[in-house]
Parts: structure tokens; sequence; C-alpha cells
């Protein structure tokens, strides 16, 4: 099942696997600290996204289940207003991400790590429709 969350209210969708999205506003507002839900146990922060490039606008946060012990889950589509919206991303430890340029899972892809942070996502910038979680390489 597939929930997202906005700042002004919940609205949850289903999908194929157990992921909860936290949306906010600005992701430089001091006030403004990320506004998510966890649903489940071992739920855990794998990304931020944001809707400018080095780290602007608004951001979206994803979880997931560890990838380390729950291998892949896919993304098919990204919550309403976030369609082809990505411009930079904070990849965590948990998991790597592969980044879609149409809806589940399609087109051509792009492939980033754990640990990584990218501020500008060049040609996936304000392309992005889904994405897939997967085991980190070590």
């Amino acid at each position: 099942m597939f929930i997202r969350f906005r700042a002004s209210g919940a609205l949850a969708v289903a999908a194929g696997i157990t992921m909860v999205l936290g949306l906010s506003g600005t992701a430089g507002a001091a006030d403004a600290g990320p506004r998510t839900l966890s649903v489940g146990t071992g739920q855990v922060h794998v990304a931020t996204g944001w809707e400018h490039t080095f780290y602007n606008g608004a951001a979206i946060y994803f979880y997931a289940e560890d990838c380390r012990s729950a291998g892949r889950q896919p993304l098919d589509s990204l919550p309403d207003g976030w369609n082809d919206r990505l411009s930079s991303l904070q990849i965590y430890g948990q998991c790597s991400v592969r980044l879609y340029e149409h809806y589940s899972r399609q087109g051509r892809h792009v492939w980033h790590n754990a640990n990584n942070r990218i501020p500008d996502l060049w040609g996936y910038n304000d392309r992005t429709s889904s994405m897939l979680f997967e085991e980190p390489i070590q």
C-alpha cells in the first residue's frame, strides 16, 4: 500500500507496497520541520527530494522498509503535484534509488547509490515520474 501525506492534510492512496511520503513547505525554513508520518514497524527515512536544485523549495520525504533486509520496493508514481518536479535529492544509507522518467518504472532511468547527495539531477531534473528503492552497493 502506498500512502501520501500533505502538510495541509492526509490523503491515502493504494499502490503495491507500504511506503509513506511526507510533504512540507520550503526546505530551508527554520520553523518548518518535516511533517511526516510512519506506518508500520521498520519504516525508515530513505531519501528526501526537493523541487529545485541545490536542495531548495518544497521537499518530499520518502519512507520505505530498510532495503538491506526488505529488498526492492517500487514507487510506480509520485504523488499528485510531484510528477516531473524533483530537481535535487539526498539518499540515506538504507537504500539506493533508481529514478525513472515514466510511470511504472518505464523509460530511461538513472541509479544513485545510498549515502549520496545530488544537488542537480541534470538529465532527470523535472523528469522523474517513478522510483525504485533497492539494496545499496557496499
